[in-house]
């Protein structure tokens, strides 16, 4: 899968919860945006695969 980029406004407060989570998660808030997005569409390394 190919990577594009991708600019975002989100709320102060979004953004805080965000990096929070990440910390915590022990990942970049890009690699948390990510999971989150997989979770939230139900992706998985096969359905990505498969849209290849």
């Amino acid at each position: 899968m190919k990577d594009t980029d991708l600019k975002i406004r989100l709320p102060a407060e979004i953004k805080r919860m965000l990096a929070a989570t990440a910390e915590a998660n022990d990942r970049s808030m890009n690699k948390e945006i990510i999971q989150i997005l997989k979770a939230k569409f139900g992706v998985t390394h096969k359905t990505v695969k498969s849209h290849a």
